[in-house]
């Protein structure tokens, strides 16, 4: 294995479970009132593969064979709990996921069951939810994985072709929390920190969010709940009279006290030299402040 040299992974997988790499993954579910749409991947291609599917701790196992990488249930029942892995051609099975079927009023990118493990090396919650526009009908989101004490440091990415019917899972982002998605100059760019209190980092993809250059260091944080570092979330990323301007906190819960700070650069600075970029003295909260 040879080191990094950017930010993305199709998928990330946890150095001390690399033999996984290539095994069935999947990326993405989107559950309605009586179907799931997911997305999957394998090294060993898609031709061949089965679906396994039962309601959550009942019965056996219904078997649905599949060859494409987005996959759709159907006929499922409403209000239920459903497990469900897949199979490759050569017997791998992916990690079992859940989900529960139900009324939704719009469209899912991407759901995550409370109880599902998958992305526990991270969170077990979808949050900071990110969404930008880069073409007629394309859009660009990403969520990260949050979880009380936990190191919550993946995000997701995802993009739609025809304004957001659909989605598909096209990269991953580690370490990435609290990001804000925006475009500038052409180029696609995620500002966020590297865990909860962490470095706050920039990065840009030149090729609609697959692929994204190794995230430059802004600032470093503590990368500690319980000590001070950069928060944040998905606000804006605004240019004022040729200069883009963005909000960020330092602080954490523990100590119970958050300062201010705004970070801003030259609309016509490379934004991924940090030292293009100028962060505020910081505005510490003060209890006797009136208001």
């Amino acid at each position: 294995m040879n080191g990094i040299t950017g930010w993305d992974y199709h998928p990330y997988v946890p150095y001390n479970e690399i033999y996984r790499k290539g095994e069935p993954y999947i990326s993405m579910l989107a559950p309605s009132e009586n179907a799931l749409t997911f997305q999957w991947q394998s090294g060993a291609g898609e031709n061949g593969a089965k679906v396994f599917y039962r309601k959550r701790g009942e019965g056996e196992f219904k078997e649905q064979n599949i060859d494409a990488s987005r996959v759709e249930l159907t006929s499922l029942e409403q209000g239920a709990e459903y497990e469900f892995y897949v199979q490759d051609k050569l017997g791998r099975k992916s990690s079992v996921r859940l989900f529960e079927t139900g009324y939704v009023p719009g469209n899912v990118i991407n759901y995550l069951h409370p109880e599902d493990s998958a992305y526990e090396f991270s969170g077990r919650y979808l949050c900071s939810p990110s969404i930008v526009r880069v073409g007629p009908s394309t859009l660009i989101a990403s969520c990260d994985l949050f979880k009380s004490r936990a190191p919550q440091n993946l995000s997701l990415i995802f993009r739609s072709d025809d304004n957001g019917k659909t989605w598909s899972n096209i990269a991953e982002l580690m370490p990435c929390f609290w990001g804000r998605l925006f475009v500038h100059k052409g180029a696609l760019y995620m500002l966020s920190t590297s865990t909860e209190y962490g470095d706050l980092l920039i990065g840009r993809s030149d090729d609609l969010g697959r692929t994204w250059t190794a995230p430059t260091v802004l600032a470093r944080g503590s990368s500690h709940c319980e000590e001070s570092g950069f928060h944040k979330a998905p606000v804006p990323v605004v240019n004022i009279r040729g200069r883009l301007y963005s909000a960020v906190e330092y602080g954490c819960w523990h100590k119970k006290r958050y300062a201010n700070v705004v970070i801003s650069i030259d609309e016509n600075a490379d934004l991924l030299k940090a030292e293009n970029w100028t962060i505020s003295a910081p505005a510490i909260f003060d209890l006797n402040w009136e208001g």
